[in-house]
């Protein structure tokens, strides 16, 4: 049982490419999205006892981070982010793929990201940006490989920390290569914060997940997918298929709702019932009791 106040769980319906819409545009189609994951972004700074070098940044290097699907469909697009740097953060090259097993992608299932039709981009300090969408056949609860060439000095990379999953980091660019070698691991996803897929014709929206380390997967199995929004996903998806919700997981460990957390989102904004407020005439009702 999870108490009240772990997570706060919000049904939202995806709106159909409203973030990248300009992307969208220079393909000529769009499609109705639904966010499959997700990571909040932190920004980068060295943790006590975990193996992630986002504070002091990449140069030259490759980083594949593992993500685990709620959702399917027959396209996908990553975000990448930017939204901690304090400077504009160049993308050499950028790769999504179906992970086969550690930092090794599934024989043809590699595809190159691009960005309004080019493959390198850069992102502005305090700012994300979407891929265009790219055709890849992705299942519901299987993994993606989202791996990003830096090809200059980031500084501090934007990450999320406790992650519960092996990721990975080369020298130079590697993010084409099938192959998972000379990739060492790191314990944090950097540089990307969601993926969204194609909705399929039944798909019912996403569910967000917002909570502190509980929610986040803090102390579950490496590599297992044992966070509670991943086994809620399973669940969904076993009672719904396609139909379903998707998870995705917005938990941050050590998050606050009322307070400041140093590194972390200072400002929540929820918003609850607030078509309640109006009686059947269409006027504003008085707040009654406390």
């Amino acid at each position: 049982m999870f108490g009240l106040g772990t997570a706060l769980a919000l049904a939202l319906p995806l709106l159909p490419g409203a973030a990248a819409a300009g992307q969208d545009h220079h393909h000529g189609h769009r499609p109705a999205w639904t966010a499959s994951w997700s990571a909040s972004p932190v920004r980068g700074s060295e943790v006590p006892d975990f193996d992630c070098p986002a504070g002091e940044g990449l140069r030259g290097q490759t980083v594949r981070n593992v993500v685990f699907l709620s959702a399917g469909g027959p396209e996908a697009r990553i975000r990448l982010t930017n939204a901690f740097g304090e400077e504009p953060l160049r993308v050499g090259r950028a790769t999504v793929a179906v992970q086969d097993s550690q930092a090794r992608a599934v024989d043809g299932t590699m595809r190159a990201l691009t960005f309004d039709g080019r493959e390198h981009t850069t992102i502005p300090a305090g700012e994300e940006v979407f891929s265009d969408p790219v055709a890849l056949d992705v299942e519901a609860l299987s993994t993606l490989l989202v791996s990003v060439f830096y090809p200059g000095a980031t500084g501090p990379l934007t990450q999320h920390p406790f992650t519960a999953q092996t990721n990975y980091v080369a020298q130079g660019n590697r993010s084409h290569k099938s192959s998972g070698d000379h990739y060492g691991t790191t314990t944090c996803w950097m540089g990307v914060s969601g993926v969204d897929v194609a909705a399929k014709p039944r798909s019912a929206g996403s569910v967000v997940a917002f909570g502190d380390s509980i929610t986040d997967g803090v102390d579950t199995t490496v590599d297992a997918n044992h966070r509670w929004p991943d086994h809620l996903s399973r669940r969904l998806r076993a009672a719904e298929g396609d139909a379903g919700l998707s998870v995705v997981n917005a938990g941050i460990s050590g998050n606050r709702l009322l307070a400041e957390r140093p590194g972390k989102p200072s400002w929540v904004l929820v918003v609850v019932a607030t078509s309640d407020l109006k009686g059947r005439d269409g006027r504003l009702r008085e707040a009654q009791g406390s």
